[in-house]
């Protein structure tokens, strides 16, 4: 590491940036890569994978089409780091993991059907919002840096992490629509035995 490189504030400024990137690659390759996610928690992958446990296939293909689109946030990362002449090396994330954890937990509840499907949408929304915040900062400092092509790619990731987000609200409207039309469907059945 070259000192003169991180001196000042904007070296700082770099400084954290680049132990940014260490870390979300890590909170991606946690969702992609066994290996890592190993490291995050126990049990095996499948045991903790969110996307196969919704009880709708819309929502289970969301989470599906959400891992997808995470890779190519993992190739853009490995690209920065590239570019910098950095081996693309990853950092745990303390508070990454309690949100890993807390979805473990929505996964392992003795939940059905559509409050299954709204405690996995809310831990799915929790993550959405702590790589929003995070992408949006680091794009934020890599303009202030000067570094334009890793803006863009920061941004382009922000994007879709924002896409997800708005996905996983219209799954969480859905369910809950879905949850009214059953009760009043449920209401309108003991109306009619009871007449």
């Amino acid at each position: 590491m070259n000192s003169i490189e991180y001196t000042g504030r904007l070296g700082r400024v770099r400084l954290w940036l680049r132990g940014f990137y260490k870390v979300v690659i890590f909170v991606h390759l946690c969702a992609v890569e066994t290996r890592y996610a190993g490291d995050v928690l126990p049990g095996s992958r499948s045991e903790r994978t969110i996307w196969l446990v919704p009880s709708v296939e819309h929502l289970k293909q969301a989470f599906q089409e959400h891992l997808e689109q995470t890779k190519g946030h993992v190739q853009r990362l490995e690209e920065i780091f590239q570019a910098l002449g950095k081996n693309p090396r990853w950092k745990k994330c303390a508070r990454y993991g309690r949100l890993i954890k807390e979805g473990q937990e929505a996964i392992e509840e003795d939940y059905e059907g559509a409050v299954k499907d709204a405690a996995l949408i809310s831990a799915a929304q929790r993550v959405e919002h702590y790589e929003i915040a995070a992408y949006g900062t680091a794009k934020a400092l890599a303009e202030v840096l000067g570094e334009s092509d890793h803006a863009s790619k920061l941004e382009e990731t922000l994007d879709e992490e924002k896409e997800t987000d708005e996905q996983v609200n219209e799954e969480a409207n859905t369910e809950e629509e879905g949850e009214e039309d059953e009760e009043e469907a449920t209401s309108k059945s003991r109306s009619k035995s009871r007449k």
